[in-house]
């Protein structure tokens, strides 16, 4: 095997230099010891008091994303595109995915902290991600709701669920693996 090989494969690359792998994100990025990064978001409406938030999800198209089609996911989420901010990418994945302009979103945008972890992808790669999480409190009056963008195609529904229905659904294995962090 050369010293300089490569393995396209699903949206990355796989590069080997002198025995260390480092993947490169075709948006440009190169990504060493970091790995890749993404953006996450999870919507929630709170109703008051005494009732917990209920949180929306979503569920991925069957046809369109060619990884975990049909699970559930977070609100919205997406990959860092080369030479934006986490935040830039996290409005823009609003408008594409939910059908959310920018002037709506970022003012009830928060961020809530970074997640690192390592993937197992199918293939038996390791996959180290970065993750930047944000939520949005959404006014409980429903005014400002995500709703699927049929230009994008990666979202089938919304929905709302109770705390205890997404920890049943996730322990049940409905949304992927990464929302449970």
């Amino acid at each position: 095997m050369s010293s300089q090989s490569s393995l396209e494969r699903r949206g990355q690359e796989l590069i080997r230099f002198e025995g260390r792998c480092s993947l490169r994100r075709r948006s440009g990025r190169t990504i060493e010891d970091l790995g890749t990064s993404s953006i996450s978001d999870e919507s929630y409406v709170s109703l008051g008091l005494i009732s917990h938030p209920r949180f929306r999800a979503r569920t991925n198209s069957q046809t369109f994303l060619s990884s975990w089609p049909s699970y559930l996911d977070n609100t919205v989420a997406g990959g860092i595109t080369a030479g934006d901010l986490p935040r830039q990418s996290i409005l823009r994945e609003f408008s594409e995915e939910a059908s959310l302009p920018p002037q709506i979103v970022s003012p009830l945008l928060k961020q809530a902290g970074v997640v690192t972890y390592c993937f197992r992808q199918k293939e038996g790669w390791l996959q180290p991600e970065v993750q930047y999480v944000y939520d949005i409190k959404l006014p409980r009056d429903g005014s400002v709701r995500p709703s699927t963008n049929p230009e994008d195609g990666e979202v089938e529904s919304f929905e709302l669920m109770e705390i205890e229905e997404v920890v049943r659904r996730m322990v049940e294995g409905e949304f992927k693996p990464n929302c449970a962090l």
